[in-house]
């Protein structure tokens, strides 16, 4: 067999063979023709889910057919002719078989990873998928942020540049009424007793409040320009809200429906999503940077004293943050990028960074505190994380497009 054709033959199909080759001291000569060679191997092997950039994960039986594709761009050339005809010429009969019997079967969700349902939304397909069983619900419309009640039976989602928020049947997928409240709506959140949603209309600096019971809008409260979203304190009787234009929270008093208070995020560039610890003392707050690769940061806010204690850096742009339930991890995603931080707590700092898909963006943890689930907006995919070892444990593929936010029982 050819040297050229062989080190193809090699690095396609025998993925350790590389240091084999490295002893053989193969080339392909003249120098540009091996430049093209080597694109070209690359190309393949990326099309086949071997590309080592990909970090070890697999790619989806989806990927296989562009395989053909890139073959067929590659044959105009003279190196095909010269180089990898010979072997695509003597393998073509046996490559389908190959495939046929190496594919695995469909990857599904692992039930294990999952102790209670977790909703995703999935924004370019306007659709909600449930996890484990990956159930799809049609017909929402922009699908961006979601929420989910405390008896874990209603879905509030947020509708985005549709204007719209709707309420939805958690078990079935169910709409039971659209509300429109402006032209773009951002985070959505139901207090701690299931009574009332607040919706972000960021169009309009306003906060929508619903009544579930009666589906719906009730009250529309001015907070600032450009707010984002919402969290409520544990008891239920105030909301936080960033509002990224301004630079500060907007406080909500929920019996009597008024902004009370606006808190300065002192340092931090767009105060973005949000957490607030179990004992309801400290906001954590992700920011959002002007540009797509401006570094992130997380800024923590004492909330009896009003002020942000500490900053620490995170990946590019803007993501979600959440806090452990039980423990002493925060995670920050970053969907400029593709990586989660962990932050210890209690030493306010970053003590590591897990790869997972691109465009992470979503993130919440199970309320066990044993898995973190990640949504990859460009890589389409729910990221586990297994919190234990803090290692990243599947890539489950979504069944729509750019998976944004998700909602779980406990951890809501």
């Amino acid at each position: 067999m050819p040297e050229a054709s062989f080190r193809l033959f090699a690095l396609v199909f025998m993925p350790g063979s590389r240091r084999l080759i490295q002893r053989r001291n193969i080339s392909c000569r003249p120098q540009n023709q091996s430049r093209v060679f080597e694109s070209n191997v690359t190309t393949v092997r990326t099309a086949i889910g071997a590309d080592p950039s990909t970090h070890g994960a697999s790619k989806p039986l989806s990927s296989i057919p562009k395989l053909a594709k890139e073959i067929a761009t590659m044959t105009s050339t003279n190196l095909w002719r010269r180089a990898i005809g010979p072997v695509a010429l003597a393998t073509s009969f046996l490559l389908p078989v190959a495939v046929a019997q190496a594919a695995p079967a469909e990857h599904h969700a692992d039930a294990a990873y999952f102790p209670a349902p977790v909703y995703v939304s999935l924004q370019k397909s306007g659709t909600i998928e449930k996890f484990p069983d990956q159930t799809v619900y049609p017909g929402f419309p922009g699908a961006h942020y979601l929420a989910l009640s405390p008896d874990g039976k209603t879905l509030v989602v947020s509708g985005f540049k549709t204007g719209q928020v709707y309420i939805a049947d958690a078990k079935t997928g169910k709409k039971r009424a659209t509300l429109s409240i402006g032209k773009v709506v951002q985070g959505v959140k139901i207090d701690p007793q299931g009574n009332y949603a607040l919706a972000v209309n960021a169009s309009g600096g306003r906060v929508a409040v619903i009544d579930l019971a009666h589906a719906k809008v009730v009250q529309s409260i001015a907070v600032g320009h450009k707010p984002h979203n919402v969290r409520f304190s544990r008891d239920g009787r105030l909301a936080y809200v960033t509002v990224q234009g301004d630079d500060d929270l907007a406080v909500i008093d929920m019996a009597t429906l008024k902004k009370v208070e606006s808190i300065p995020v002192t340092g931090l560039d767009g105060p973005h999503n949000l957490d607030l610890s179990a004992d309801g003392r400290r906001l954590w707050i992700r920011s959002h940077p002007a540009k797509a690769t401006d570094t992130g940061h997380v800024a923590m806010m004492n909330l009896a004293q009003e002020k942000v204690v500490n900053s620490l850096a995170v990946g590019p742009f803007h993501g979600g943050v959440d806090l452990e339930p039980t423990g002493a991890y925060v995670l920050a995603t970053d969907i400029g990028g593709h990586t989660v931080d962990v932050m210890d707590r209690n030493a306010l700092t970053v003590i590591t960074r897990i790869t997972v898909g691109d465009g992470p963006h979503g993130v919440r943890m199970s309320d066990d505190g044993h898995w973190a689930y990640v949504t990859a907006t460009r890589g389409n995919e729910l990221d586990v994380i297994d919190m234990r070892n803090l290692k990243l444990v599947d890539r489950i593929e979504t069944k729509g497009k750019f998976p944004f936010w998700l909602a779980l029982d406990g951890n809501r």
